[in-house]
């Protein structure tokens, strides 16, 4: 019976453990990683790609979503990997949270020295094909990017035209900073009138300099 990091069960202490791990005389191996989004999905096809895959270590996460940005059984895989070894998913949707996390996990394994292999996506970084494929991911997501910073800009400069507030709401109102005053004239510290206010000092002397 194999072991599975489940996100609501992890333990905090001690060294994340592989749901596999083969005896292999090797100077580099292959490491795979695996997960489902569901507790009542199964790792299983995934795990019998791995190994027809060649993995001789196998990392998973059960149950955990992959928008959640700490996976247990990620992190294990990531920190088993040495120099000339390979990271192996079955898709690359297994891998990153969105375009930019993965580019930031490829680029990190790039670093080290890591090959990654997708094999639905048929993306190995041991040939020039493979390392081609990830550049156009890496551009796709530099696009991604400039595109959400422009929406970004044009959404505030129409909100400027309208009159409206740009960024966040104040944390006082005009009445709060007026009783704020009060508070202070009768003797209160500042620690005092912010506990009172529920926000912190630096915040409460923001106010009361902006209004002075």
């Amino acid at each position: 019976m194999v072991s599975q990091n489940r996100s609501h069960k992890r333990k905090e202490t001690g060294a994340v453990k592989p749901l596999l791990r083969a005896s292999q005389n090797v100077v580099s191996k292959r490491v795979g990683y695996v997960r489902v989004s569901k507790t009542s999905q199964s790792l299983e096809q995934q795990q019998d790609a791995l190994v027809a895959a060649g993995c001789a270590v196998i990392y998973g996460d059960h149950g955990v979503s992959g928008a959640v940005r700490d996976r247990a059984g990620l992190d294990g895989a990531l920190a088993d990997l040495q120099h000339g070894d390979a990271l192996v998913v079955v898709a690359l949707d297994r891998l990153g949270r969105d375009l930019h996390d993965l580019v930031t996990i490829v680029a990190d394994l790039a670093a080290r020295g890591v090959n990654l292999v997708c094999l639905r996506e048929s993306i190995d970084t041991t040939t020039a094909t493979g390392r081609m494929l990830l550049g156009i991911f890496g551009s796709l997501a530099e696009y991604e990017r400039a595109l959400t910073a422009e929406r970004t800009a044009d959404r505030l400069a129409a909100k400027k035209r309208r009159g409206e507030r740009v960024g966040r709401k104040p944390s006082l109102t005009p009445s709060q900073v007026r009783d704020a005053r009060v508070l202070l004239g009768e003797g209160r510290s500042s620690a005092q009138v912010a506990r009172t206010l529920g926000i912190g000092r630096a915040t409460l002397y923001r106010h009361l300099a902006a209004t002075a």
